[in-house]
């Protein structure tokens, strides 16, 4: 698991979220714990998605992120809030959350005892 998508992922969550709560009326009943419950559900959520699916390209990553935050903030806001968002707001935030995840490109590990250096003449 990446821990830096994680907390990428994450920290998106929370941000798009929290101001989702003051531009859509549906989402302004989330309390900051509220907000940081669903930020961490979106982003363990994803990195288990992109464990098992393994994508190859940022945008099918991109995809699986804008899938999954779709859902879990909808089904969190309804089961665990106990308030009815509009469709339209959790397909905007879980767009935007996966528009961030595609800006960060995700940077290969490099092994440097399998990467041979050639020497200069």
């Amino acid at each position: 698991m990446n821990w830096t998508r994680l907390l990428i992922r994450s920290a998106s969550a929370f941000l798009i979220l929290f101001l989702m709560g003051y531009l859509i009326p549906g989402f302004s009943g989330f309390t900051y714990l509220h907000l940081l419950a669903t930020a961490l559900v979106v982003g363990l959520t994803s990195s288990l998605v992109d464990l098992f699916i393994k994508p190859n390209t940022a945008w099918e990553r991109s995809v699986i992120v804008f899938l999954t935050s779709a859902v879990v903030v909808y089904v969190y806001s309804m089961l665990v809030a106990r308030m009815r968002p509009p469709l339209s707001g959790t397909v905007l935030s879980a767009a935007l959350i996966g528009l961030i995840d595609l800006v960060f490109p995700e940077r290969p590990s490099v092994d440097l005892e399998r990467e041979e250096v050639e020497p200069r003449s």
